[in-house]
C-alpha cells in the first residue's frame, strides 16, 4: 500500500493530447516503448491514493460522442467526454444517463473511479450502466470487451474489472453505457424526524414496496438528521408512489415525522443532487466511507453527533456510502480518520481519503486492508509487470 502525500498535486513531466481512439492507443504505445511511466488519476481525484513514484506521462483521451443507438437506449462515447457535453448530447432524443457525477468529470474518469450518487438506488452503478468499452493496455495495445447489450458479455467480465480500477490496469479509450428516458417530472420528498439507525433496518423493506424511489440520501440540514428522497416518471404515477410512502411510513410506525413533497422537473432534479455533492469535490478534506448497508444508519447517526456541524454528511443507504466533506486542520483530520476506523472496523467497513490537509502524513489514503487487497495485487502483477500505470497509487 503506498503511503499518502497532502497537500502535494499530482504532476506528469508532459501531458499529451489525443486526437482520437486510435492516436490514443499510439500515443499510449510509443510511451511504454520509450520507457516512460503513465499517470491519470483525473481531475476530481487527484488526491486520491499515494503520489507516482517516478515522473510521468498524462496523454488525455479525445471526447466526444460516437454513436447513440437511440432506440436501443446506449450509446458509445469517448473516454474524454465530459458529463455535462454527453447530457446535452442525449438531452436532445429525451434521454440521459442516470450517474451523479460533476458536470465537468470525464467518462474516463467515472468509470475509472466508479462514481455514482443517490441515482444508484434505481438506476444502480457504474457496473450496471456500462456495458462495453475499450482501454489501452500495458504493451499499448487497443483492447476492445464487452458490447451493446448485456448478452455480449461472456467469459471473465474485464468490463466491470476496469471499473474502479484507478487507471492502475489500463487506460479508458471508450465507453458503451445504458440511457434512460428523461422523466416527466420529479417528486422531491424530505423526511424530518426519521432516524438513520432504526429506519436502514427497514430499507430493504422499502424497496421491495410500491414506495421504492428512484434516489435516496440522507442529508445533515440544520443540524437534523433528514432523508431525501424522490420519485421520477409520469405525473399519475409519482402520484401513486407517493401515496404508498405514506402507507409504508404509517405501517412502519413513523407516524410522526415530518413529510414534505414538493415537484420540480427534471433539470432542476439534476441541478439539486449536483449542488448538494458539491462538497465532495470541491472541499479540502472529503472522506468516503463504505460499511454493510445495514449499518448505514448505525455509522452515520454516530458521525452526525461529532464537530464540526457545518460538516456536509451525505449517506446512500442502499450502498452503504457515507461521504464527510468541509475544512478540516491536520489534527482535526487525524482524529476524525481515528473515529471513523473505531466505527467502521466492527463492519468490516472501508474508508477512502478524497482530499487531505496539508500535514496528514499518518493518514494511509485506504484503509483497513481488506481481504481482497492481494487478489488485487496478483492482478496488478499480471495486467501490468512492469507497473506502468499510475505507479505508486494503489498496491
Amino acid at each position: 500500500m503506498s503511503n499518502v502525500h497532502p497537500g502535494q498535486s499530482v504532476v506528469p513531466v508532459r501531458t499529451e493530447q489525443a486526437n482520437d481512439v486510435e492516436d490514443y492507443a499510439r500515443r499510449v504505445a510509443a510511451a511504454v516503448k520509450g520507457g516512460d511511466k503513465l499517470i491519470d488519476y483525473g481531475e476530481h481525484h487527484q488526491g486520491l491514493g499515494g503520489l507516482p513514484t517516478s515522473p510521468g506521462v498524462h496523454i488525455a483521451p479525445p471526447g466526444g460522442v460516437l454513436d447513440h443507438y437511440v432506440r436501443d437506449m446506449t450509446v458509445r462515447v469517448a473516454g474524454g467526454t465530459r458529463m455535462d457535453e454527453l447530457s446535452i448530447a442525449l438531452a436532445e432524443h429525451g434521454q440521459h444517463l442516470p450517474l451523479d457525477a460533476p458536470p465537468t468529470m470525464t467518462i474516463a474518469e467515472a468509470v475509472a473511479h466508479n462514481v455514482y450518487g443517490p441515482l444508484a438506488c434505481s438506476a444502480g452503478t457504474m457496473r450496471d450502466l456500462l456495458l462495453g468499452l475499450s482501454y489501452v493496455d500495458a504493451t499499448g495495445s487497443l483492447i476492445t470487451v464487452g458490447g451493446r447489450t448485456v448478452k455480449n458479455v461472456a467469459g471473465y467480465d474485464v468490463t466491470r474489472l476496469m471499473v474502479g480500477s484507478l487507471n492502475s490496469l489500463g487506460l479508458i479509450a471508450e465507453a458503451t453505457l445504458r440511457t434512460v428516458t428523461i422523466p416527466q417530472q420529479v417528486t422531491h420528498i424530505t423526511i424530518t424526524g426519521a432516524y438513520p439507525a432504526a429506519m436502514s433496518q427497514q430499507i430493504t423493506d422499502l424497496l421491495i414496496s410500491d414506495a421504492s424511489p428512484t434516489w435516496m440520501q440522507w442529508r445533515r440540514i440544520d443540524r437534523e438528521p433528514v432523508l431525501q428522497l424522490a420519485y421520477a416518471g409520469e405525473p399519475g404515477a409519482c402520484d401513486i408512489q407517493h401515496d404508498a410512502l405514506m402507507q409504508w411510513l404509517e405501517v412502519q410506525g413513523w407516524n410522526s415525522v415530518e413529510v414534505e413533497r414538493r415537484v420540480v422537473d427534471h433539470a432542476a432534479d439534476v441541478l439539486e443532487r449536483q449542488s448538494t455533492r458539491a462538497a465532495v469535490w470541491t472541499s479540502p478534506a472529503a472522506v468516503k466511507v463504505v460499511v454493510p448497508p445495514a449499518a448505514t444508519g448505525k455509522v452515520y447517526e454516530a458521525l452526525f453527533k461529532q464537530p464540526p456541524s457545518s460538516f456536509e454528511l451525505l449517506a446512500l443507504p442502499t450502498l452503504g456510502v457515507i461521504h464527510i466533506a468541509g475544512e478540516l486542520s491536520a489534527e482535526e483530520a487525524v482524529k476524525l480518520d481515528a473515529m471513523i476506523s473505531e466505527l467502521i472496523n466492527p463492519h468490516g467497513g472501508l474508508r477512502m481519503w478524497l482530499t487531505r490537509p496539508d500535514g496528514c502524513e499518518a493518514i494511509e489514503s485506504f484503509a483497513p486492508p481488506q481481504p481482497d487487497w492481494p487478489t488485487l495485487t496478483r492482478l496488478k502483477q499480471a495486467l501490468d509487470p512492469d507497473n506502468v500505470f499510475n505507479h505508486g497509487r494503489f498496491l
